[in-house]
Formats: structure tokens, sequence, C-alpha cells
């Protein structure tokens, strides 16, 4: 209701609220775009591929795929894994200098701690760029840029269909 009051695109019908279980097909077909935001993080590898297959199955040709989740640094990197998000628009980052770690160490423990809180409580994970990578081209997604929210450890991840 509030949406309703505060936002037209309710009322003129360009935005539909529904309730929807996210392991059974994705009812809206054709979609322009899928928001996934605080939802992928919630759920094991192949759980998150079920739900991403689900909207890749609706999806068309054109509609984009974003995920707002954490996207969790690499502790140390490795030549591999400094690859991973090599020509992905926004992932682009300066190394710290050393002798710090890629990820800051403890100053930067947040996204360790919801990493074992999700898996303890959901058994679920953060990911990495690259289990973010691999998780969508597995489910028919590949993700075309990162956005960074400023002051956020949440990232957006824009992903279109393959």
């Amino acid at each position: 209701k509030i949406w309703e009051k505060a936002i037209p695109s309710i009322s003129d019908g360009s935005v539909v609220l529904q309730v929807h279980d996210f392991l059974k097909p994705q009812p809206i077909l054709n979609a322009r775009i899928f928001l996934c935001r605080g939802v992928i993080h919630d759920y094991s590898y192949s759980v998150a591929k079920l739900i991403l297959r689900n909207l890749r199955d609706a999806a068309t040709k054109n509609t984009e795929l974003l995920i707002i989740d954490p996207i969790t640094p690499y502790a140390c990197l490795d030549d591999n894994q400094a690859r991973v998000g090599y020509g992905i628009m926004g992932t682009e980052t300066l190394p710290p200098p050393a002798p710090l770690l890629a990820n800051l160490g403890k100053a930067n423990a947040v996204p360790y701690i919801l990493d074992s809180q999700v898996l303890v409580v959901l058994n679920g994970e953060e990911r990495t760029i690259g289990s973010f990578t691999e998780l969508l081209k597995d489910s028919g997604w590949k993700i075309t840029r990162v956005f960074t929210i400023s002051g956020s450890s949440h990232k957006q991840i824009l992903a279109a269909p393959v």
C-alpha cells in the first residue's frame, strides 16, 4: 500500500508485486529485468543454481539479471584468481600495498564473519567474483558488469543470458 501511494508505477501497472517461491518456475515470462537483492547468498550452490536457472528459463535474450549481494574479496590472490574478474567491467580494484593481505585482513573481516553466519544458519555462502562467475555460468547467465555501492560491502552484479 505504501508503494501504491508513493510510486505511481504500481497504479499504472508497470510494476507488479507478487508472491513467488524461488524454487518453482518463474511465473513471469519475458521480463525486462529480474532483481535478486540479498537472496543468492542465503542459499547453497545447488539451490542458488536452481533459483537462477528458473529465472534463466523465463528470460528472453534481452532480459537482464541484477543480483545485489556481497562479493567476498580473496584473502590472497594467485594467478588464476587474479584473472577471474578480468574483462568484467567494475571488477578492477587496486590491491593494498604489501605486506597487507589482498582482503585487508582483520580490517575487512565482516564478509568472512557473514559467510560463517549464513553457512551455519541457512546453509548459504558468501561468494567471490570467481564463485559468482561460475554459478551464473552454470545456470545460463554471464556477468556483464559489476557496480560498487559506495560505503557498502554489497555489489550490484548485472548479468545477461547466454
